[in-house]
């Protein structure tokens, strides 16, 4: 009995031995030495030279630059670096611990070097730079970034690719953590001319309120999701600070490198922010930033991008070129400051919160936002410019962009510069039906330095979201002298109105007007002007099949009002057009296409002093329509585009030109018409017939 209880003792003592670690172990091995476990180059807490024991804490504390080799399995509670020397770990072993990596020097893992778990992740507490440079690693518990020692960014570098975080995971995972700590921030880091591009199962999350920054000077892509510790929907994450920031590029100068968000389509991230200082593009997926506070601060906004200075594509500059930056809570304010830039080129920002929900452009500098290539800023509020230096604000409504605001707004306390570049682009009303003007309160001078400015492209106003379009100030030319920009026009969804009112009055473009059908064809779209000469006097009115364009109050007796145009065309209707003037030519033309173009009201005959153009073919021809009585037509002189398209032995021999159905007085003036043609007059009607002549032959 007593042989056997020995034995059980000594059982005992040697799991003990094996489970057991000697506390904090200090490195003595010198700049260059080996750790593996057999070497004693090591000191436990009474200053005995000892061998590593494994799952003890390693203390490095000296301050030179080291070179450590790890050799075979070494497993460790804690690794504690020096305070100023930078750690490098080499060798072909594995080095595996429990706790938290911590030192205020760089730590380097060279290649070679394996990092393995226990299936708990690898913490990282870094004051200076982490380098994992082994694309084998196998631990698979994630990557935990955390920075509790120095107030500035420190950087978790990832240039030995994806696979240096560990295998990735089968599904979407937690795989990447950022670890608060108040007022500290730890950043995901690429090298110059690298690209790295992390799995779409690797997401992120970032965890106590902190800040996860993004700051290459290579590109880094990430494909997974990213999303603050109880982040959801509206309601803002919680934690020491609030909020989880997602914080791209603390100095732009030092790393201008491009971060891409990638996520892919159906994917959500949500956070507390979005602060961009260098280069960030959105590609893919949704990537919602949900603030705790409604102040208009760069601390608060969802969204704040900040330029440096000057316009630099590597500072302040937010790409989105798929995808969706979205804010959905009331009162908050996205900004954009300092010469920042956000480039919507296919993908979409957006505001779903209240009417206090602003995107301001151009907070006290100037900064512009460009709308391209089927992007779309989609804001209840929108301020053009709070910065009365340089050009201001600056808002480029191009080819393909989509602008869909509730109305724009100005800071009362100032009288800010900025212009808004229509160049093809699209603009549109969020609630127009409800008769919001997307400007309010446009006769302030307030509005004297801020220009709507109609280049190449031309000015869209768009109702083919079902929403009217109110719109109150001058658009103006903002092509160089001689050359013509695109001019207004007007896609009117059925039933849908673009309305000019206020203090509209005075646009100089130098384009055509041109309303457009838009839909599925049926009903009728209006342009509405509420204002005298709301139109250029120089302007050609081109009024699509299916439109109207009328003239009148809006208020009150809602008499009709006065506008001049050079040339009206087209195969649609004018109404309350008894102050309408028109000093160039009528063509019932549109697009080259002959039709009928009608006018609800009678023309002082004044108004009709310009030629009647129309052009046709054997088949019929364009034809204008007076629908009240009395019309005087003697202003009217007749061309004719092209006589020889016309059928000479057309069946019955006549082309209607007129429609007065209740009747007209006066006859055209007889311009280019060949002395072969001839105009016939009815009561309602007037036609071009070719006169068929006798043939006399003597023999």
């Amino acid at each position: 009995m007593k042989k056997i209880l020995i034995i059980c003792v000594a059982a005992v003592v040697a799991i003990t031995c094996a489970t057991s670690h000697a506390g904090t172990l200090t490195w003595k091995g010198g700049n260059s030495g080996t750790w593996d476990a057999t070497t004693a180059n090591w000191e436990d807490a009474s200053g005995n030279p000892t061998a590593w024991i494994d799952d003890s804490t390693a203390s490095f504390n000296n301050t030179a630059a080291m070179t450590i080799t790890v050799s075979g399995s070494i497993s460790a509670d804690n690794i504690l670096g020096s305070s100023t020397g930078n750690i490098t770990f080499t060798g072909s072993g594995t080095l595996a611990w429990r706790g938290w990596l911590q030192s205020q020097g760089h730590v380097y893992f060279e290649n070679g070097l394996t990092l393995a778990d226990n299936g708990n992740g690898l913490h990282f507490n870094d004051g200076a730079h982490v380098f994992l440079r082994n694309t084998a690693n196998t631990y698979t518990g994630g990557t935990y970034i955390k920075n509790s020692n120095n107030t500035y960014s420190r950087a978790f570098s990832l240039d030995g690719g994806d696979l240096a975080l560990g295998p990735v995971p089968a599904t979407p995972t937690d795989n990447i953590f950022a670890v608060g700590a108040t007022d500290k921030n730890t950043c995901l880091y690429v090298s110059t001319r690298k690209t790295v591009e992390l799995n779409a199962n690797r997401k992120i999350l970032i965890k106590d309120g902190c800040e996860l920054r993004v700051c290459p000077q290579g590109t880094l892509r990430i494909k997974g999701i990213i999303h603050g510790e109880h982040a959801s929907g509206s309601s803002y994450p919680t934690g020491t600070r609030i909020q989880s920031h997602l914080y791209y590029n603390n100095n732009a100068n030092q790393w201008p490198g491009r971060t891409i968000l990638d996520s892919g389509a159906g994917n959500i991230s949500e956070f507390g922010r979005l602060y961009v200082l260098g280069d960030l593009e959105i590609a893919s997926g949704t990537y919602r930033a949900i603030t705790a506070s409604a102040k208009q601060t760069d601390e608060n906004a969802p969204l704040y991008v900040k330029g440096h200075g000057a316009y630099d594509p590597h500072m302040g500059h937010l790409l989105v070129s798929g995808g969706q930056l979205e804010n959905v809570q009331s009162s908050r304010y996205m900004q954009v400051n300092n010469y920042g830039q956000v480039d919507i080129a296919g993908g979409t920002v957006q505001m779903t919160g209240n009417a206090e929900s602003e995107y301001l452009n151009a907070l006290y500098t100037p900064a512009k936002t460009i709308i391209r290539d089927g992007g779309m800023l989609n804001v209840t509020l929108l301020r053009v410019s709070q910065a009365t230096a340089g050009d201001g604000g600056e808002i480029f409504l191009l080819t393909n962009g989509v602008l869909r605001v509730s109305y724009m707004k100005l800071d009362y306390r100032q009288y800010p510069k900025g212009i808004v570049h229509f160049n093809g682009g699209k603009l549109q009303s969020r609630n127009g039906n409800s008769n919001t003007p997307i400007i309010g309160y446009s006769t302030s001078n307030n509005w004297n330095d801020i220009s709507f400015a109609v280049e190449a492209g031309g000015a869209i106003f768009d109702t083919s979201n079902g929403q009217h379009l109110w719109f109150g100030r001058p658009l103006v030319s903002g092509v160089a002298a001689g050359e013509t920009d695109g001019g207004l026009t007007c896609l009117l969804g059925s039933g849908r109105a673009v309305v000019l009112h206020d203090c509209v009055t005075n646009s100089t473009y130098n384009g055509p007007t041109r309303l457009e059908l838009v839909g599925d064809g049926t009903g009728s779209g209006t342009l509405q002007c509420r204002v005298a000469n709301a139109l250029p006097a120089a302007t050609t009115l081109q009024i699509g099949a299916g439109c109207l364009v009328g003239f009148n109050e809006w208020t009150g007796a809602r008499a009709d009002l006065a506008q001049t145009v050079a040339r009206v065309e087209g195969h649609g209707r004018v109404i309350n057009n008894s102050k309408f003037v028109v000093t160039g030519a009528v063509a019932p033309v549109f697009d080259g296409t002959y039709g009928t173009l009608s006018f609800e009201k009678v023309m002082p005959v004044a108004a009709l002093s310009c030629d009647l153009e129309i052009a046709g073919d054997a088949n019929g021809c364009g034809c204008v329509k007076f629908e009240t009585a009395g019309q005087d037509i003697s202003g009217l002189t007749l061309n004719v585009a092209d006589i020889s398209a016309f059928d000479e032995d057309a069946a019955r021999g006549t082309y209607k030109i007129l429609d007065a159905p209740n009747g007209y007085t006066g006859e055209f003036a007889v311009g280019n018409l060949p002395d072969s043609w001839r105009v016939k007059y009815t009561s309602t009607a007037a036609y071009i017939s070719y006169k068929k002549g006798m043939m006399l032959i003597f023999k």
